[in-house]
């Protein structure tokens, strides 16, 4: 067995592990996403947060309302099954510290508006607003699909040797877009898969090395006896940069283990393919997060980008793996939650 399939086969066994325990109840958290931020579970609940990996701060918000009695059918249940949010996110490749320049938020914003139906193929309550049951152990089990699309804009100052000095450093401006579809499954309560496709227009600015270094202007009196310098302190990225459109597959996995208990925690297995340049780069990784009965939530996860060492270059396997944290404040919700 090679082992490009070695890990693609390891990754797919420890994803079979993560779904064969069972559970009874959850709560469900909207926080599990890979480095990128990225995952196919949207959950429709809302919380501010922060992902060390992509070094970004999102604020998520969503609406639903709660299932009423028919007025049509008063002994009868209707259900609100639609649902709606905003996801609102900055970012910088140079760290957090780099998302606030001079009182501004600085240098990348993206914005995505979601629509959503719960209980697609599965519905959790019946006409009579009792619990729907399936299969012959009774398990609960409710789906939702969520449409997302939005955008990006980001100005990035890059430094490139090959061009006439008086050229060299310039900004670009990116804006980019991102539309995806995501079908999310809840079984036992306990147990979460997310399927989803999208394609965006996304640059390379994460692959170009940061530099740093101090320009100086020198200014001379007209008499000639003094001579003023200003000093600036550039960061800009060095390198090829370049734009293009992307299209990811992606796959997560979530098992809650104590849903009953003060402090509940849970494990995330990811997987994803994306497909650009005709080149297909696999990212998968695996999380740790723990849920006290406050509203803070958090977790840790370890994640390689490049599982296959498609296009990074770097053979060993262990310096192809990057470690991140994610804090995230789960919002009261806008509405009343539909059951």
């Amino acid at each position: 067995m090679t082992k490009k399939y070695y890990w693609l086969n390891l990754f797919i066994f420890s994803l079979g592990i993560l779904l064969s325990y069972g559970g009874q109840a959850q709560t469900f958290k909207p926080i599990f996403e890979d480095g990128e931020g990225r995952s196919s579970i949207i959950a429709p609940l809302g919380f501010l947060g922060v992902n060390t990996e992509n070094s970004s701060i999102r604020f998520q918000y969503f609406y639903s309302r709660s299932a009423e009695l028919n007025p049509k059918i008063p002994a009868e249940i209707k259900r609100n099954r639609f649902y709606w949010g905003v996801d609102v996110a900055g970012s910088a490749a140079g760290g957090l510290s780099d998302l606030f320049s001079y009182g501004s938020f600085t240098p990348g914003t993206s914005a995505s508006l979601f629509l959503g139906h719960r209980s697609l193929f599965f519905p959790a309550l019946d006409k009579q607003g009792a619990p729907v049951l399936h299969g012959k152990n009774e398990i609960a089990i409710e789906d939702w699909l969520t449409l997302r699309v939005g955008g990006q804009v980001a100005n990035y100052t890059l430094y490139d040797e090959s061009l006439p000095f008086a050229n060299q450093i310039f900004s670009e401006r990116f804006r980019g877009y991102l539309t995806q579809l995501a079908y999310n499954v809840l079984i036992g309560g306990a147990t979460s898969i997310g399927v989803s496709w999208d394609v965006a227009r996304v640059n390379n600015i994460d692959d170009l090395t940061p530099v740093q270094f101090r320009q100086q202007t020198v200014i001379p009196d007209p008499g000639g006896q003094t001579t003023r310098i200003f000093e600036e302190e550039v960061n800009a990225y060095a390198g090829g940069y370049e734009s293009f459109i992307q299209n990811t597959f992606s796959l997560d996995a979530v098992h809650y283990f104590t849903p009953a208990s003060d402090i509940n925690y849970a494990l995330h297995a990811y997987g994803r393919l994306k497909h650009a340049h005709s080149q297909k780069v696999y990212r998968a990784g695996l999380g740790f997060y723990l849920f006290p009965q406050s509203k803070i939530a958090g977790g840790v996860f370890v994640e390689s980008g490049d599982l296959t060492n498609e296009i990074s270059g770097t053979p060993q396997f262990s310096k192809r793996i990057d470690m991140g944290l994610t804090v995230k404040f789960i919002l009261p919700g806008l509405g009343v939650p539909s059951p």
